[in-house]
């Protein structure tokens, strides 16, 4: 089996857009990206598990565009007051990986906003 270049492993996850970005107070708390992964940059006094909600079957049966959805409500609802979440959906314009690290701070809320209950 013919392994991929460093280099184009690389490119390839810089290139991974976000599906939602979670914002804590302005800033970013949590990114879940396309690809499935889930980034948490501000852990919370009730710690987030994924594997948890997998475990339960809650994601079973779901595509990973509905996954994406579950896990961004999951975590959103775990971070309390003050949390706004932007939607990329299919844009070509969402941000990538390599963006958001070059701007860790807040990143473009160019998404659809939602509205999260707490």
């Amino acid at each position: 089996m013919k392994q991929e270049p460093d280099a184009a492993m690389n490119a390839r996850f810089l290139a991974t857009q976000a599906h939602s970005i979670i914002r804590k107070d302005g800033q970013i708390a949590a990114i879940q990206w396309r690809d499935g992964t889930t980034e948490v940059r501000r852990p919370t006094d009730n710690p987030w598990d994924k594997d948890n909600l997998i475990q339960r079957g809650l994601s079973s049966g779901l595509s990973k565009e509905q996954m994406n959805d579950l896990y961004v409500r999951d975590l959103a609802k775990s971070l309390g007051a003050g949390v706004t979440v932007d939607r990329y959906d299919d844009r070509n314009d969402a941000p990538t990986r390599g963006e958001l690290m070059q701007s860790p701070g807040s990143g473009n809320g160019r998404g659809r906003r939602l509205s999260v209950a707490a």
